[in-house]
């Protein structure tokens, strides 16, 4: 998941852009944000970045990292196994803002035998 959230941020922010990743963990859970000032998502597409297979505009892609489709779809499925969830919170033409939401699961104690 978190590897597609990155290489989507870095194949879609061009050449002296910045990529943003932060992280903080509470007792809820943990929250995950990626951030880019890459060229954003259409407003009429943003409802859509999370089907299978979509692509929001091939021309935005490098040569050689077309890729699928396939990335947002599975990086939310991860999160859902996960009793989490994945949110595209904004994006414009200033770049783009993912977070990622996972709950925190107390392990139970293992017994010694």
């Amino acid at each position: 998941m978190i590897l597609n959230l990155l290489d989507n941020a870095i194949k879609y922010t061009g050449v002296g852009g910045q990529v943003e990743v932060t992280c903080s963990n509470s007792e809820a859970g943990c929250e995950m944000h990626f951030k880019d000032t890459g060229r954003g998502i259409p407003v009429e597409l943003q409802s859509r970045v999370f089907e299978r297979f979509f692509r929001a505009d091939q021309a935005r892609s490098r040569a050689g990292n077309e890729g699928a489709g396939l990335g947002l779809s599975i990086a939310q499925w991860i999160a859902q196994a996960h009793q989490g969830r994945l949110e595209l919170i904004g994006s414009d033409a200033h770049g783009s803002h993912f977070a990622v939401y996972l709950p925190s699961h107390k392990m139970a104690p293992v017994a010694a035998h």
